[in-house]
């Protein structure tokens, strides 16, 4: 009896003529656990999310559905203080259209977020060049994309510029194909040259034996016979095997006594 009796006199008291003590008593719980059911329904789509798709696409579904719900929450509770919430909704509507031309261009990178989330052309981890920029992804979130190079360099970039940009992704499949290009002298035999360099190859760490490497001629140029190795590797492996394949090919053309010509010119002096 005592609380219903509290209750009974927070009603009696009245802070405007519409709004008793009481309303502002219950307006409260309902904020209270209306928050707290906020979080616990992100959680949950967080947590659905993470499981089905990725972590990154996770976080933005959670901050969406926190927001959205916070402003439930809100709505709810203006109403239960008998504020029209049709003019605060329409002065919002207002107010949303003058920051929307101000910040028009974070609005860009929001809408392109969203889209790489759905498009999915990469995740967190990955290696990409993004217009020049070529580094391993460090994080995906509404705005911009940030990646750090290989040279440890942190780059920033707005969503909407790569969502318009070509994107490479080294890291989207298990393998990858590298090619390595050298010239021999025109007095070498040619097979000999594609029988050494595949030998090399084949004998590689690095070097998948299926798809199987091959060496092909690629043109014949002003001082060389350019040849080319191409191989599959693992991904993860590129840049190491990128560097043992190019100094292998050379040591062994050297080992095998052919030479790999440079570009000379014969400069004729004529006496009148």
């Amino acid at each position: 009896m005592g609380f219903l009796n509290f209750i009974g006199e927070l009603e009696k008291i009245s802070i405007t003529s519409d709004i008793t003590l009481l309303d502002i008593f219950y307006t409260f719980i309902v904020l209270l656990f209306g928050l707290i059911l906020a979080k616990i329904i992100a959680k949950i789509s967080r947590r659905t999310v993470e499981r089905k798709i990725n972590t990154n696409t996770a976080k933005i579904v959670h901050n969406i559905v926190l927001y959205t719900s916070v402003f439930v929450v809100i709505l709810i509770v203006l109403k239960m203080l008998h504020l029209k919430v049709t003019g605060l909704l329409a002065a919002a509507g207002f107010t949303g259209i003058v920051v929307g031309f101000a910040a028009r261009s974070s609005f860009s990178n929001i809408i392109s977020g969203v889209f790489l989330f759905i498009d999915r052309p990469f995740k967190v981890g990955d290696v990409v060049d993004i217009d020049g920029s070529f580094g391993i992804v460090m994080d995906i979130s509404l705005l911009s994309t940030r990646i750090r190079t290989f040279d440890n360099v942190y780059v920033r970039i707005p969503n909407e510029k790569v969502f318009n940009s070509t994107i490479k992704n080294m890291s989207k499949f298990n393998i990858r194909r590298i090619d390595v290009e050298t010239g021999i002298a025109y007095k070498e035999d040619i097979e000999k040259a594609k029988n050494v360099i595949l030998e090399f190859a084949e004998s590689s760490e690095y070097v998948l034996t299926e798809p199987e490497p091959q060496v092909i001629v690629k043109e014949l140029s002003d001082s060389s016979v350019n040849l080319i190795l191409r191989c599959w590797i693992e991904s993860a492996n590129y840049v190491e095997a990128l560097s043992s394949l190019t100094e292998g090919v050379k040591k062994a053309l050297d080992n095998a006594g052919i030479e790999i010509p440079f570009p000379q010119r014969v400069v004729y002096i004529r006496k009148d």
